[in-house]
């Protein structure tokens, strides 16, 4: 008979689980800032919205919460570009929020800022010549080559990617 003297792991609660949920101060000032850009742009239409994406923010990955409060963006009526702008710098917090509570250095946390920075900027100058889907269209498309980007240079930086010309 085997004796079961190895310290068993922790079990972690529903409790536990919601708690470390809501410290995530980052992803909630970013979910805070979507809920007042739809209350905004869509009265109290737009705050029922957004309170249902903050549950959705809360309970789901970062990318979901992202993807869901982009779209979410949409059920407003074209209105002043910097609403648009703010709920995108809300976007880009919870986008993030994974990256603030890993051992990272400053200056990534500083790059990502000023990522959203800018593409809250690019939002906000698109929105003042263009329509609403139109910029949506670009400003995804944006984030989609800016995570492909990083994805290619982890993937260099990892020595997965050969220079050799048979692969």
């Amino acid at each position: 008979m085997i004796a079961d003297d190895h310290p068993k792991p922790p079990q972690t609660t529903t409790q536990q689980v919601w708690r470390s949920r809501l410290r995530r101060p980052v992803r909630l000032v970013g979910l805070a800032l979507v809920v007042a850009a739809l209350t905004l742009l869509a009265g109290w239409t737009g705050l029922l919205i957004g309170l249902g994406v903050v549950w959705i923010g809360v309970v789901a990955p970062a990318p979901v919460a992202f993807g869901v409060g982009g779209a979410s963006l949409l059920v407003g009526s074209a209105g002043d570009p910097f609403v648009y702008a703010l709920g995108t710098v809300g976007l880009m917090a919870v986008l993030v929020d994974p990256a603030v509570g890993a051992p990272t250095g400053r200056r990534v946390l500083a790059a990502t800022a000023g990522g959203g920075i800018v593409i809250a900027a690019i939002t906000y100058g698109l929105l003042t010549v263009w329509s609403l889907p139109a910029v949506t269209v670009v400003v995804s498309g944006i984030v989609v080559l800016i995570m492909y980007a990083l994805h290619r240079y982890e993937r260099v930086m990892l020595g997965l990617v050969s220079d050799t010309p048979d692969q």
